[in-house]
């Protein structure tokens, strides 16, 4: 069980002694201690409160698109998610509707193909046309609805992986800190990046 480090206080330093727990930079210190860093400028920098969980983000996007963003304080790029995942299925569903249009006319005249007693051959070569050109449109209109499709889980899909990337990369600003220390030959300026 590791004990509490023992500070020691010079003229404008702290060290903490306890093996390898000690860190100097420019003959100021500074060391962890339950999760706070402290500056020799008396700054402290609570880490935990810099961290979101990657997963949560990742889950709260593929429940609700921008929701992982919102989590990430990430307000405008959620809203662009929601719009375009919104866009995405709204399209989907309009060639949807336009795709059971077509396949409704479809049955018709293959119903009336097969079962009119009173065709006759000119009459059913016409319907048989209009099947054949009904049944091209399908297609067309079938791959049109699946590339919006398709389109809505890229978009879904890049949401969650940003909402991913924005977890990790959380409070990034907050965790990188510059400091200009006084040093016995001028100034000295310490990078500090917290990594967890």
């Amino acid at each position: 069980m590791a004990q509490d480090p023992v500070l020691e206080t010079e003229k404008d330093s702290v060290t903490v002694i306890n093996g390898e727990d000690s860190l100097r930079f420019s003959g100021k210190p500074f060391f962890m201690r339950d999760s706070i860093t402290v500056m020799p400028s008396g700054m402290v920098f609570r880490d935990d409160t810099l961290l979101r969980s990657p997963w949560g983000a990742v889950g709260r996007s593929l429940l609700i698109p921008g929701w992982g963003q919102l989590y990430n304080d990430q307000p405008l790029k959620g809203a662009i998610f929601l719009a375009s995942d919104a866009a995405w299925i709204y399209m989907y569903r309009q060639r949807d509707r336009y795709v059971g249009k077509i396949e409704r006319q479809r049955k018709i005249i293959d119903r009336q193909i097969k079962t009119d007693p009173y065709l006759n051959n000119e009459r059913k070569r016409i319907l048989e046309q209009r099947f054949r050109n009904l049944t091209a449109r399908l297609d067309g209109a079938l791959n049109r609805r699946n590339i919006y499709g398709w389109l809505f889980a890229l978009s879904h899909l890049l949401g969650m992986v940003d909402a991913f990337v924005d977890a990790h990369l959380y409070g990034f600003d907050d965790k990188m800190d510059m400091a200009v220390l006084p040093s016995a030959y001028g100034c000295r300026i310490t990078l500090r990046v917290t990594i967890k």
